[in-house]
């Protein structure tokens, strides 16, 4: 399939003026001329880095040749979190069924979004090579569809609520979550709050009446089976966590999945890419518990005491209730770094930092401002798509991967809704995210170049 860059139509986008309309295409040609611009093929093989060339990159724009062939990776990261009760990812601690927080309810209207799971360091070793999937209804890989990322969506409906956007407040059953800033947690896809089992009084706003919240489900339930299906106790099945990342076209509204894939890392020292994987689900959910505890640990094996503080701190908070079973990992946690168990009055925190913790300029924003407002007029997901991939090419080009693959998953999630292009498109989004990985020494590589083979009509 060929492949060309959007086109700004305004038949059905129209501006308020011709003018307008024309201003438009006039930007968009102005801003891919300045992306695209040719390059040298894409490398094939695992050892790139000695090919990479200071200030260049690998990663292609939308062109005109066929969708690159689908490489075939292995996901040999493993990872045994310890018992469903703890979602420590470095300690495994005893169960603990004793909760101490109170924490938020969300607001009625259910959203389907985050997920929870706390997983452990398990011994290292590896899984098989990913073998390519067999196809489904959907055209994507996958024996079965059960705790895909729709499904973890399902279960966060049941057993969270999700943060209204004029919230100020977090607040059940009388007790005020130490949370800072609570209007920026609206920036993720999923601002969503667990609660155990039974009926809790929540709030957002002060001086509002409460409001009631029935949750009939232990989570741990679910947490518990969920561990079993993925061997988190022993070899994590790696294979069925690539296969659902695949169908998601590694864009999820729950942690779960994630936290898991994170703690493969760790399991095998790989700290930076766990620690990337952490903070991916505490950008679809910052209020995602393990998540925060996990990363507090990959964050003391690069001495970060400060910032493993706030972590460890904010798994506590939203582990209300000790919904997640991980109240004596937190503990186990707060003796080593020797952090005493009173509760802060209040904690300070910016879910940009889950994002990236790369720079970015002012002539950054208006880029990003100029593309994303160009690619509202495209008519076509396939040609949103692109524009939103040629953006990501900017921040390859210029040695900023996490921004990069941050906005290449962008371009994924448009084109989920696009017609049958849709596979080839996903396919050259993710041999770009799996080049610009190589070009920035990321062990995601191989996952990336794993989904390539299980993306297919």
């Amino acid at each position: 399939m060929a492949a060309t860059l959007a086109r700004v139509s305004s038949s059905r986008y129209a501006l308020p003026a011709a003018a307008a309309a024309l201003v438009g295409v006039v930007l968009l040609v102005g801003i891919t001329a300045y992306l695209i611009r040719s390059r040298p093929d894409q490398p094939n093989g695992s050892d790139v880095a000695a090919n990479h060339q200071p200030g260049s990159s690998t990663v292609d724009p939308f062109g005109p040749p066929d969708a690159p062939t689908a490489g075939q990776g292995n996901g040999t990261v493993t990872h045994d979190p310890s018992t469903p009760d703890n979602g420590s990812a470095a300690v495994s601690p005893p169960p603990d069924t004793n909760g101490t927080h109170a924490g938020n309810g969300s607001d009625p209207t259910t959203d389907p979004s985050s997920s929870h799971a706390g997983v452990e360091p398990p011994p290292i070793g590896g899984n098989p090579p990913v073998p390519p999937g067999n196809g489904g209804r959907t055209g994507l890989t996958g024996i079965a569809t059960k705790y895909n990322d729709l499904h973890c969506q399902r279960i966060q409906a049941t057993h969270g609520r999700r943060i209204p956007p004029n919230a100020t407040i977090v607040e059940v059953d009388g007790q005020r979550l130490p949370i800072e800033n609570v209007t920026q947690l609206q920036g993720s896809p999923s601002p969503v709050l667990f609660l155990s089992r039974g009926v809790h009084a929540v709030r957002f706003r002060p001086g509002e009446r409460p409001v009631e919240v029935l949750i009939t489900e232990h989570l741990s339930d679910t947490y518990q089976d969920m561990q079993q299906f993925f061997n988190v106790h022993g070899s994590i099945r790696t294979d069925e966590l690539m296969s659902r990342g695949a169908r998601a076209m590694d864009v999820h509204y729950a942690p779960f999945l994630l936290n898991f894939l994170g703690a493969s890392y760790a399991a095998r020292d790989e700290w930076e890419a766990a620690e990337r994987k952490f903070r991916r689900a505490l950008h679809v959910n910052p209020m995602f518990s393990p998540a925060h505890l996990n990363l507090a640990h990959c964050l003391m094996q690069r001495a970060q005491l400060e910032d493993a503080i706030r972590e460890v701190q904010l798994a506590d908070a939203f582990n209300v209730g000790n919904v997640f079973g991980i109240a004596a990992g937190i503990s186990s946690f707060r003796q080593q770094i020797n952090l005493p168990h009173n509760r802060p009055e209040v904690i300070e925190f910016d879910t940009a930092v889950y994002v990236s913790t790369e720079p970015t300029s002012v002539e950054d924003g208006r880029i990003v401002a100029l593309m994303q407002g160009v690619s509202k007029y495209a008519v076509r997901a396939e040609e949103r798509g692109k524009i939103l991939n040629n953006l990501a090419v900017h921040f390859a080009d210029t040695e900023r991967p996490e921004l990069a693959l941050e906005y290449f998953r962008g371009a994924l999630d448009v084109l989920k809704t696009a017609g049958p292009d849709r596979f080839a498109l996903a396919r050259q989004v993710l041999s770009h995210m799996e080049a610009t990985c190589q070009e920035a020494g990321f062990a995601e590589a191989e996952e990336y170049e794993t989904m390539q083979a299980l993306v297919r009509p």
